[in-house]
């Protein structure tokens, strides 16, 4: 009897011991990675207000007639416009239901600087109607928990974004794997973009998202 009683105490050992490593393993820990689209649009709070940039007299009439004053900012330092730049989400500002759900996010390849999507995505994100000024904002969470808010940005545009863009262009074939270029813009001129590295803002907790969830295409 003893030993049976021993034998029961050292299987409830056993038992307990493997929940306890289940729960304190994170190895293999899992992230939900979705993008939502907003309930409207958000304004930036980059630069400062049209209304007090310097020099304002100096415009144009005709064009600064045509200037959204509300949504465009002026940056003072580099004297250029800002129609898309910096801003912050609260997830009572996002839509319901996401628009590329975890599912269709395939991976990131930082070596590429670029987001990796599935068919069913790629062909939502080509079909988005952006401004060509503005783009059409984003939010990023992980597990319910907002991770960094961008712009889906047309390649056809002359304009350009100082905050965080995924770039499409709208003739672009479709596959299964579709690669779209991830980067942060750096004012008017597209050409100034810069590659997405680890230590940017708000990187580093997107790059642990998908370390975690085995998405993690390849490192810098």
């Amino acid at each position: 009897m003893n030993q049976l009683n021993l034998l029961i105490r050292a299987i409830s050992f056993l038992i307990i011991a493997v929940i306890l490593y289940s729960c304190g393993d994170t190895g293999n820990e899992s992230s939900k990675i979705e993008i939502y689209l907003l309930k409207d649009v958000i304004l930036t709070d980059e630069g400062v207000a049209i209304s007090n940039m310097p020099n304002k007299e100096d415009l144009d009439s005709s064009y600064y007639n045509k200037i959204d004053t509300l949504r465009v900012r002026y940056d003072t330092l580099s004297k250029e416009f800002i129609y898309a730049g910096r801003f912050n989400a609260e997830k009572s500002k996002i839509k319901e239901k996401p628009f590329i759900s975890n599912t269709e996010i395939i991976g990131l390849d930082l070596s590429k600087s670029v987001f990796v999507f599935t068919e069913s995505a790629a062909k939502k994100i080509v079909n988005i109607q952006s401004s060509m000024k503005y783009g059409k904002q984003f939010v990023i969470l992980k597990d319910g928990n907002i991770l960094l808010t961008g712009y889906f940005w047309s390649k056809n545009s002359s304009y350009g974004s100082t905050w965080y863009c995924i770039e499409y262009d709208g003739t672009q074939n479709i596959s299964k794997r579709n690669e779209f270029s991830f980067y942060k813009g750096n004012g008017i001129n597209a050409m100034k973009r810069e590659k997405i590295e680890k230590d940017m803002p708000h990187i580093g907790e997107l790059v642990n998202a998908f370390e975690k969830s085995d998405r993690l295409i390849s490192e810098n």
